[in-house]
């Protein structure tokens, strides 16, 4: 086999594997942001219904 053969499909397969790694990466990435966005809006969520609560009740007691 040619050293030269050679040589280019070694660069083929290491092409190959950084775009591979590269497109892992990104979609990690992109799965951290989401998984962060899904925590701020479930919080926001929790004292959404915790403020709610709160007007239900004031409105019981005849406060509101």
């Amino acid at each position: 086999m040619d050293i030269t053969l050679l040589l280019q499909i070694t660069a083929l397969v290491l092409f190959i594997t950084a775009c591979i790694l590269k497109i892992t990466s990104e979609r990690r990435k992109h799965s951290k942001v989401l998984s962060d966005f899904d925590a701020r809006h479930a919080a926001r969520t929790v004292e959404l219904n915790a403020f709610l609560a709160m007007i239900e009740q004031d409105k019981k007691d005849g406060l509101i």
